[in-house]
């Protein structure tokens, strides 16, 4: 995959609606591309935070002698719009091992196995695969909406009616009431079936940011993933409409009255934690984006899969980061924590390593190893093997997980401790991977 620049004719956000629009494509911590013209001019316009948020950066090359701006793309995957009054350009990152794989891992860590099937096919259509999340996410809303219980029962607050029922609200009648003299209005409170509730509300404000979003990536099937929302909205017509982040849609507690919605709340999260609108009226700069942190996923793909891998040999693992409190000196946090006879700390290095011409891996950075030892002797944990997993440049030969070195390291007061580069194959489906690093939970005791 090259970094290059594509016109496509689209419908606009701005004022110039028919006018058409660059797509700078790059490739997740690919070589920077040199921009030029209104390109150059809208990206340096930008705000430096605003365009890290998305995992890119403008920098100077040299080319033929002469310093021109270039672009160049992080650890993060999305679509961006950026617009300068009537100039528009738009950003497109790509995976640097794929969007199928990317989006299997995705799917992975937001518990949502059953798509994980589709990501193989799904990716491979004409089409932005950014916009094709947007798609699913809008789908599984509408699929919802039209098949599952949407009502709920909550208590509804009525100020004044000439049929109360439920609870009266004395004091709220001799407070409110009888000094505007609406003495024939009587306060009350009771329990009914509505639709506005907060599950919805959530469902409501993703179905709104997508159809923002939509009409910023070029997308075959805009006009249908609009059709979808807009008949999920009509559906949510009386539901409050509302700002919804992502941290107050992750603050809901599921009971076994709204426990349907918590797989399809998963759904929205895919968007709601991931996305940038900024389009605020009279404002000179309009922005939106989905961006993805591959470094994140990754990190968090792998504790999964450890996770599961050490409780199918019998150990215990912890399920998020975890922060090691010593009793004296500073703390730090591990990306994993397997503990049993023998500890085990994983730390994960989303790093692109390479193939020698001898069919060997180079790219292991010794700083990646020396913070590994450092958090296996950390005293808060104490382990004696520390796991530090790069995802594998191209597919092993008839494995998925492949230790590359193993190396034993003697500390202070003679303590061994054995370090292991470990590459894993994320083209590989997680129970094969699971399967793979629990049979090298049941090798250390032995190491």
């Amino acid at each position: 995959m090259t970094n290059q620049t594509k016109l496509f004719p689209q419908k606009r956000l701005s004022a110039a609606r028919s006018r058409t629009t660059p797509v700078i494509e790059l490739v997740e911590s690919g070589p920077a591309l040199r921009i030029a013209g209104d390109e150059a001019e809208v990206l340096a316009a930008q705000d430096a935070n605003r365009l890290r948020s998305v995992g890119l950066r403008l920098i100077a090359a040299y080319d033929y002698g002469q310093l021109l701006p270039a672009i160049k793309a992080g650890n993060r995957i999305g679509s961006s719009r950026f617009v300068l009054g009537p100039k528009t350009v738009d950003v497109i990152i790509e995976p640097k091992f794929g969007f199928s794989d990317a989006f299997r891992l995705l799917y992975y860590v937001n518990g949502m196995t059953r798509f994980e099937k589709h990501t193989s096919s799904a990716y491979l259509d004409a089409g932005q695969p950014i916009a094709q999340i947007i798609d699913l996410v809008v789908t599984k809303i509408l699929e919802f909406v039209e098949g599952q219980r949407t009502k709920d029962f909550r208590t509804v607050h009525n100020h004044g009616t000439q049929t109360p029922r439920g609870k009266l609200l004395i004091r709220e009648y001799a407070q409110r009431n009888l000094p505007q003299l609406k003495v024939d209005r009587m306060p009350c409170e009771y329990p009914d079936l509505v639709r506005d509730t907060l599950e919805n509300r959530a469902l409501k404000a993703t179905l709104r940011l997508a159809l923002r979003l939509i009409n910023t990536i070029p997308y075959a099937r805009s006009e249908d993933v609009r059709r979808k929302a807009g008949s999920g909205l009509r559906l949510l017509a009386d539901v409050r409409d509302c700002v919804f982040t992502a941290n107050a849609l992750r603050q809901i507690s599921y009971t076994p009255t709204n426990r349907h919605y918590a797989e399809v709340h998963r759904t929205c999260l895919l968007l709601l934690e991931r996305s940038t609108v900024s389009l605020v009226p009279g404002q000179h700069f309009e922005f939106a984006s989905f961006s993805l942190d591959m470094s994140e996923i990754f990190e968090r793909y792998i504790r999964k899969i450890t996770y599961r891998a050490a409780h199918r040999v019998g150990l215990l693992a912890a399920k998020a980061r975890t922060r090691l409190l010593p009793a004296l000196g500073s703390s730090v946090t591990v990306d994993g924590l397997v503990q049993g006879e023998s500890s085990i700390v994983i730390e994960c290095k989303y790093k692109t390593l390479q193939n020698t011409e001898n069919g060997n891996i180079s790219g292991v950075d010794l700083s990646d190893v020396y913070q590994a030892v450092a958090y296996a002797a950390h005293s808060g944990v104490q382990a004696k093997t520390a796991l530090v997993v790069y995802p594998a440049p191209q597919p092993i030969n008839g494995r998925s997980v492949q230790i590359l070195a193993r190396e034993s390291i003697f500390g202070s007061g003679h303590e061994r401790r054995v370090i292991c580069i470990v590459i894993a194959d994320i083209g590989r489906t997680p129970d094969v991977l699971i399967s793979s690093f629990a049979q090298i939970f049941k090798s250390v005791p032995e190491s």
